[in-house]
């Protein structure tokens, strides 16, 4: 893009926050995330009379993130000026969930912004965590819904956005701003910096972290999955343990995972606590070009369970699609939706054994696109699981328990490095 025309202003503004938003906006509850930042000149000017040419900027991107293999978090603060069709996803989301499949980086994207009805444009991309805006309180913590940033939902089932953060904010110069672009700019840094925190990482575990540590226990068309957390996402809470892991499931099979019932976590005999399971499944092999309703053609069931009379019971829910029709379980269950998340209290569950069971199966469907007979044919596919149990009494000893049962099974998921964010 010629530089007379690059929106040059709203580049600067969006890198400020990038790189030192908490130091621009002291009088808010953001955490001291520094990041070093690299500019894509891509956005033109909204009165340049230069339209942003998708069918350039995906290629461009590609060899872009090509030559910068160390850069696995790109932030996009940018959008097309048109509602985001809910049974088809756009070409412009398509290709960049394909871009971001390809290079194996994380893609945070802005919802966009008023005047307009739902989501623009990639904000439909699959792989990117999508993020809106979000009004603060006088005291600088997590408010009401943004009046100017645009709401979900997303087409294919999809939970769009995923997260929201501040978008009235403090940028370069000192004047405050307001739009989805910086709430997305305050997000890839945290993105970043959970990227450089794991031992292990990929950019699907780094959204299912910051999905999984985010406020709203329950999804919400215009809050996401909510704000993040006090803590960081790659820590155990106060009072709880997490655990997180990788694992290639084949379409059918019926995988559990048994971990210890901590002590702390009983009263009586009984379950006392709470628990969160958050998964978020790389659907990319299943994933149909034909962009209608059916854009994905595999889906995960997982849930957090305890052996009682010969049974699993769920603890947190689960979807369950044999007692509701299948509107019912896209509209209200998202079925199709590549995260699945659980978040529950539980008081005075009793239960036979010693052990917490974490169940997961994935489904197919449409088979005959990718050239499949039938499911044995199709490839694993990869998950990532986070789960956090816990009494939120943070004198509790949920965690010590927990890695002194497990002993050499587990291990420390977090390093330090320098951390690095391109916009």
């Amino acid at each position: 893009m010629p530089a007379g025309v690059a929106d040059a202003a709203h580049g600067n503004m969006v890198s400020s926050l990038i790189v030192q938003g908490h130091d621009w906006n002291n009088n808010l509850q953001l955490p001291p995330l520094y990041c070093r930042v690299g500019t894509v000149q891509a956005v033109p000017r909204a009165n340049a009379g230069y339209l942003l040419d998708p069918d350039s900027l995906v290629p461009y991107l590609d060899i872009v993130m090509g030559g910068h293999p160390e850069t696995k978090v790109w932030n996009l603060s940018l959008n097309q000026r048109t509602d985001c069709d809910l049974d088809s996803v756009s070409a412009l989301g398509h290709d960049l969930a394909v871009l971001a499949r390809k290079h194996n980086v994380l893609l945070v994207i802005s919802t966009g912004n008023q005047p307009s009805g739902r989501i623009q444009p990639p904000a439909d991309c699959e792989a990117a965590l999508t993020v809106g805006g979000r009004l603060h309180r006088p005291d600088g913590t997590p408010g009401a819904k943004c009046p100017v940033s645009l709401s979900g939902p997303g087409p294919a089932s999809m939970l769009k956005p995923e997260t929201v953060h501040y978008s009235h904010v403090r940028t370069i110069g000192g004047s405050v701003s307001a739009g989805s672009s910086f709430s997305t700019a305050l997000t890839s840094p945290l993105a970043a910096h959970t990227m450089a925190a794991l031992r292990e990482p990929s950019p699907d575990l780094v959204k299912a972290l910051i999905l999984h540590n985010a406020d709203n226990p329950k999804y919400d068309v215009a809050l996401g999955f909510g704000s993040p957390g006090v803590s960081m996402p790659w820590n155990s809470p106060p009072g709880g343990v997490t655990l997180q892991w990788t694992a290639s499931l084949k379409t059918g099979a019926a995988y559990y995972w048994e971990l210890p019932i901590p002590a702390a976590l009983l009263t009586g005999g009984k379950l006392n606590g709470y628990g969160k399971l958050t998964a978020v499944l790389d659907p990319h092999p299943l994933v149909s070009e034909i962009a209608g309703p059916n854009y994905f053609s595999a889906r995960l069931a997982t849930a957090l369970q305890v052996e009682r009379g010969g049974k699993n019971h769920n603890l947190l829910g689960s979807l369950d699609t044999k007692k509701i029709t299948e509107e019912e379980a896209r509209e209200i269950d998202h079925k199709w939706s590549p995260i699945r998340h659980h978040h529950k209290r539980f008081y005075g569950v009793s239960f036979d054994g010693d052990n917490l069971l974490v169940y997961a199966r994935i489904y197919t469907r449409d088979l005959y696109l990718y050239g499949y007979d039938n499911p044995d044919e199709t490839p694993e596919m990869s998950v990532n699981f986070v789960l956090t149990i816990g009494t939120g009494q943070e004198n509790d000893a949920v965690f010590n328990q927990m890695h002194s049962s497990l002993g050499a099974f587990v291990e420390n998921s977090t390093i330090e490095s320098e951390i690095e964010v391109n916009a």
